[in-house]
């Protein structure tokens, strides 16, 4: 059966929308707008980066099944306001998915310190839509050696937040 002139105007209109999208999103998160996965490797591979920064959000699975998966969303928008609130000359912050974040900066350790310290006391603030849940955040960083491959970084951070969230929770290393 041939499709109407409307009929293929229309899929070859959505289509397109649907590839420009799927490309959009690779470079940004939809929910958040912070930049995403495809933006974080793209960015690691042309940057100067000398910390990294692994950050979870902790007990992010009670907001979605205890508060429904809207208010989940809040507060992902919520931390995502707080991420672009730092200063983009001193960091930047991607959102690798679900309650995953990472911290990419070319400050010295002192400072790499104090913008997660600050950054992990905004997610703490109370917000009355959570209902009187505190999200909190545990983050594992981590010096990016000479060379060393953003990958590679990016494990040892993960593996420094595991370290972390083992000894509890609302907490972070100094690298």
């Amino acid at each position: 059966m041939p499709l109407s002139l409307a009929s293929r105007w229309a899929q070859r209109h959505y289509s397109g929308v649907h590839h420009w999208w799927r490309r959009r999103s690779d470079k940004r998160d939809w929910l958040t707008g912070l930049p995403g996965r495809k933006a974080f490797e793209a960015d690691a591979r042309r940057r100067a980066a000398t910390h990294i920064a692994y950050i979870n959000l902790d007990h992010f699975k009670a907001f979605n099944d205890e508060l429904g998966m809207s208010i989940g969303d809040i507060a992902l928008e919520s931390v995502a306001r707080h991420c672009k609130a730092i200063p983009r000359r001193a960091a930047r912050v991607y959102r690798l998915g679900g309650n995953e974040f990472v911290l990419v900066t070319t400050e010295p350790k002192a400072e790499t310190v104090a913008l997660l310290s600050a950054l992990r006391e905004e997610i703490r603030q109370p917000n009355p839509q959570f209902g009187g849940l505190t999200m909190t955040a545990t983050a594992g960083v981590v010096v990016i050696g000479p060379g060393e491959p953003w990958e590679e970084a990016l494990e040892r951070a993960f593996d420094r937040f595991e370290i972390e969230r083992l000894a509890g929770t609302d907490r972070h290393n100094k690298p």
